[in-house]
């Protein structure tokens, strides 16, 4: 398949290729502690919640009663099930990645281009 300029690119792939840059990974595991504990060091939490992007289960009586995370991993969890939950996503995700697999797409360089953005400086 020839590659294709960002002009052919459909809708979707325009899309898919928006989103990829936007999905976050949520790498690790979620701090747990207690109601009181949130209480006693609340800033700290915030300070980790807010410029770590940690998530903490909070505790009631021993038992989960709710999760504190940052605005913008709230933000990228919605889109994420947003995305996903539309019809045929996950089929124009394959194919955008079986295209990319096989040399079809589009280079840094050339989305940079495209897009009328600077190369990264080191």
């Amino acid at each position: 398949m020839p590659r294709r300029s960002a002009g052919d690119q459909s809708d979707a792939e325009r899309e898919i290729s928006r989103l990829r840059t936007r999905i976050r990974v949520y790498h690790g595991d979620m701090q747990v502690t207690s109601l009181a504990d949130l209480k006693a060091h609340l800033s700290e939490f915030a300070d980790r919640v807010e410029h770590e992007h940690e998530r903490v289960t909070v505790t009631r009586n021993g038992r989960a009663s709710f999760v504190v995370l940052s605005p913008e991993d709230l933000e990228s969890l919605e889109e994420t099930i947003f995305w996903l939950s539309q019809p045929g996503i996950r089929d124009d995700l394959a194919e955008a990645e079986d295209s990319e697999a096989a040399g079809g797409g589009l280079s840094e360089a050339e989305v940079r281009h495209a897009l009328g953005l600077a190369e990264p400086t080191l």
